[in-house]
């Protein structure tokens, strides 16, 4: 009895080795080949791929935050021309009249910087993102007629905020923030200054330019000029 015990036992043994050996064979090789090295590479593509792509759209979608305009004056002059008139549009969103003000300027007399500022209407109001590389070419382009001394400022300020926003936010569209002065004499500051050496009787400005209660809803693709900058942009032909 004690000899078939123990053939009995070095049997079961024997039987036992090589499945024992098969088993840590396949784990060593499923752990080294299969988990580590793809779920790694599958991290980081997907993860860069998604978070880039999804990123880009939904900031492309969601406007990635608003950008406040320069203050527009219903009473504020309306010449000498090009100046005050293709400031007025630029500050009242009218990017189709502002290109027909600065159309026929050559570059001496700032059709170069006129560019500049109906790129800055149409990138930003009209949701035309290639403008912005036109803004970026002619920002610093001389100011020929379309210079004075309190607008020019304003206009190179916003164009300076805008392509910083721009880098900011990439591939979006800003909600534009229109300020207008709804009280007192409807006057900005430099309209007002204007006007008192033009010898119009006017009166102090009481209020700053007060923002437009609602922003510009981004367009969704080559969006055109719309009668009134509260309006949402319409595609264009």
């Amino acid at each position: 009895m004690p000899r078939r015990r123990i053939a009995l036992g070095l049997l079961l043994v024997v039987a036992l080795l090589p499945a024992g050996c098969g088993s840590d064979s396949t784990a060593g090789d499923s752990g080294t080949s299969g988990s580590g090295p793809t779920a790694g590479t599958g991290g980081d593509s997907n993860g860069g791929d998604d978070g880039g792509d999804n990123g880009g759209d939904n900031g492309g979608d969601n406007g990635g935050g608003s950008l406040s305009w320069v203050p527009f004056g219903p009473k504020d002059p309306q010449s000498p021309t090009p100046t005050w008139s293709a400031y007025n549009y630029l500050a009242d969103g009218k990017c189709a009249d502002l290109a027909g003000e600065v159309a026929n300027l050559t570059a001496d007399q700032g059709g170069d910087f006129g560019k500049a500022m109906v790129a800055l209407c149409q990138a930003a109001v009209k949701g035309q993102s290639k403008q912005w590389a036109v803004v970026q070419a002619n920002q610093n382009a001389e100011t020929g007629a379309l210079n004075h001394d309190c607008l020019t400022p304003l206009v190179k300020d916003l164009m300076e905020r805008g392509l910083a926003w721009r880098r900011a936010h990439p591939g979006a569209v800003p909600r534009v923030r229109f300020q207008r002065v709804t009280t007192g004499s409807g006057e900005t500051e430099c309209g007002h200054a204007a006007n008192q050496e033009n010898g119009e009787q006017t009166t102090e400005p009481t209020d700053e330019p007060t923002e437009q209660p609602t922003e510009e809803t981004p367009p969704t693709e080559n969006p055109s000029e719309s009668s009134s900058p509260d309006a949402a942009p319409t595609p264009d032909e």
